[in-house]
């Protein structure tokens, strides 16, 4: 079996209504939340062989030319759009480019938790690599977060699903498949609210 490709997808297309404003560019570290997934993506090590970024319209505009040159857009400006559509979107933007074999996988990032550093990224990957063909999922105390990665043959399935489905469904409907890989660290914050935001600080 070839060496497995593997894919990033930073899924980062919401309408921030919970924190009344783009919660993708509100300041962390640096940068901006956003940015920092971005950096991550691009940092980890060995490197990952494309980065996706699902977002919206007025995201990409107020990015501009700060969006590194290894970052590939797929825009999604419906706003009643579920994540899961996002993804759906980037699952066949990686397919044209990139016409994956069953070996390589899919990592699944969100652009609200910039506390999932290049160190956790990297680690799901390599659990990936070592053993080809199954979907590894972060756990943080025992709880299952982000990254996800997933077997293209999995995550290619969610094409042909309803908008209205979740990607632990994936996860859910092949338990054998799934290895949890261990984080030393406390869960990063899921950022939707001020006082999510808050917590970051």
């Amino acid at each position: 079996m070839s060496r497995p490709r593997l894919f990033a997808v930073i899924l980062a297309a919401g309408q921030s209504r919970r924190m009344g404003r783009p919660k993708q560019l509100l300041p962390f570290g640096q940068t901006t939340m956003l940015g920092t997934v971005i950096e991550s993506a691009l940092v980890t090590a060995p490197p990952l062989e494309d980065v996706i970024l699902v977002t919206n319209s007025a995201v990409r505009a107020a990015l501009g030319t700060q969006l590194p040159p290894r970052v590939r857009v797929v825009l999604n400006d419906d706003a009643n759009s579920p994540m899961f559509a996002s993804a759906q979107l980037a699952i066949r933007a990686i397919e044209s480019a990139h016409r994956p074999r069953d070996e390589d996988a899919v990592v699944i990032l969100l652009g609200d938790q910039p506390q999932v550093t290049a160190g956790t990224i990297a680690a799901c990957v390599a659990d990936y690599a070592a053993r080809p063909g199954a979907i590894v999922i972060a756990s943080y105390g025992g709880r299952r977060g982000h990254p996800a990665v997933f077997a293209w043959p999995f995550i290619r399935a969610i094409t042909d699903w309803p908008a209205d489905r979740r990607l632990s469904e994936i996860a859910a409907a092949h338990p054998a498949a799934v290895r949890e890989r261990a984080i030393p660290t406390a869960a990063p914050i899921d950022v939707n609210t001020p006082d999510d935001y808050d917590g970051l600080r």
